[in-house]
């Protein structure tokens, strides 16, 4: 049983794959190029900035990266060695 309006049954989301292809996943240890992740963000919508602090914001300090994704209260920092991620 669904109970919904019409205007919620009407209304188009976008398909699974658009939504997998806007997810990255990331683990300490793993390797990962910056230059792709930089790219991947920049596809995102988000905007490079030379101190991330608003959603929607990254910023690059030499092997450090600051993300500010929308919906958590603060930032995300990532530490490269190269391309592994510490």
């Amino acid at each position: 049983l669904v109970l919904t309006t019409a205007s919620a049954l009407l209304q188009r989301v976008p398909p699974l794959a658009a939504l997998k292809s806007s997810v990255l996943h990331l683990r300490q240890g793993g390797s990962f190029s910056r230059d792709r992740l930089t790219e991947f963000l920049q596809a995102a919508g988000y905007r490079r900035v030379g101190k991330a602090v608003e959603p929607g914001e990254y910023a690059l300090r030499g092997s450090i990266v600051d993300i500010v994704p929308p919906g958590l209260s603060g930032g995300v920092r990532l530490d490269f060695f190269g391309e592994e991620l510490e």
